[in-house]
């Protein structure tokens, strides 16, 4: 049978994920918030785009002695930099400490193997069902999210897309996983290579949306730290802006039905990326936050090369802007 065969007959099993076996705790960070995961081993087989369908069972966890922690707990996490000068190792094993406090309990074994231990289960389990030319310099986080409410039983849907597309030039290969709970998608996280680095600088602003553009008369507006955005309303369409730069990254906060720039939170996401690091892209970065009434969805996009990775939280994600930006920073290549 060959591998891509076995990757399409797996898609009847039904799985499930014990925590205290995958060494996952809580969402929360903590020993006694136990969360349980499940997984949708969907196929990455035939034709251009294919997505898998199945869901598996799940069963709970105390979490007791766990080595991961959630996007939204913890305070153990390094200091943050955003500046494109330095970052975490991308490059490291889970014996290293890192942005997401991975580094408890991994000590035995060798590297290959500390390597994967650093992703969570159910992010293993997902990567792991890419096909190899997908999972070929892919990148995945190694904290998870957490459902709004609390809800900790979280799903995978992998999706697979290769090259050519119409309407995305240079596109070769796309991997997307999607994260939900019973109630609906909480996060996803991907990239595409492209081939070259100038189709793939082109997807960042193109396909994600151009954080560098704030439509408007722009004024000025401290946000702390010595950071100053750009602020800019639309009084007819009731739409407010605020961007500004940090390094290689472009930032851009939108909120609808307001008469006043967001400027509340464009200083949270300033304080945010005070505390945690983010991958230093190659050439460009982005962070988009729009905000719809109590509604927040958030991207962190960034540039590796030819390649175009992404982190993305929705609505029904807890607290979907500091999960985003935690995600994005305990994110790292994946072992091939």
């Amino acid at each position: 049978m060959s591998r891509r065969s076995a990757w399409l007959s797996v898609s009847g099993v039904m799985i499930g994920v014990v925590l205290a076996a995958s060494g996952c705790s809580g969402l929360w960070g903590g020993t006694g918030d136990g969360g349980s995961h499940a997984a949708s081993r969907g196929s990455a087989g035939d034709g251009r785009k294919a997505q898998g369908q199945d869901k598996g069972s799940a069963r709970s966890s105390d979490g007791a002695g766990s080595s991961h922690t959630g996007a939204v707990g913890g305070d153990n996490e390094g200091a943050a930099n955003t500046n494109g000068s330095q970052a975490a190792d991308g490059n490291q094993t889970a014996s290293a400490a890192s942005s997401a406090g991975q580094a408890a309990g991994l000590n035995n074994g060798s590297g290959d193997d500390l390597a994967i231990r650093a992703f969570p289960e159910i992010v293993r389990m997902a990567m792991d069902h890419l096909p190899a030319g997908a999972r070929d310099g892919a990148w995945a986080p190694t904290v998870f999210p957490v459902g709004a409410g609390g809800e900790t039983t979280l799903y995978y849907h992998d999706v697979v897309t290769e090259g050519p597309v119409s309407g995305r030039p240079g596109l070769m290969t796309a991997y997307e996983v999607q994260l939900s709970t019973p109630h609906g998608r909480v996060a996803v996280f991907g990239g595409v290579r492209y081939d070259s680095a100038e189709e793939a600088q082109r997807g960042l602003w193109n396909d994600k949306g151009d954080a560098r553009r704030v439509p408007g008369q722009a004024s000025q507006v401290s946000l702390g730290s010595g950071l100053t955005g750009r602020a800019a309303v639309d009084p007819d369409r009731r739409i407010g802006r605020m961007g500004w730069s940090e390094g290689r990254w472009q930032i851009l906060v939108t909120r609808e039905d307001t008469t006043s720039p967001p400027t509340d939170t464009a200083k949270q996401v300033v304080q945010l990326l005070n505390r945690y690091f983010l991958p230093v892209p190659h050439d460009a970065g982005e962070i988009l936050v729009h905000e719809r009434g109590s509604s927040t969805d958030v991207t962190v996009a960034w540039l590796e090369q030819n390649q175009l990775f992404d982190v993305q939280t929705t609505a029904l994600c807890e607290q979907p802007i500091t999960t985003a930006v935690r995600m994005a920073a305990g994110t790292k290549p994946y072992p091939a």
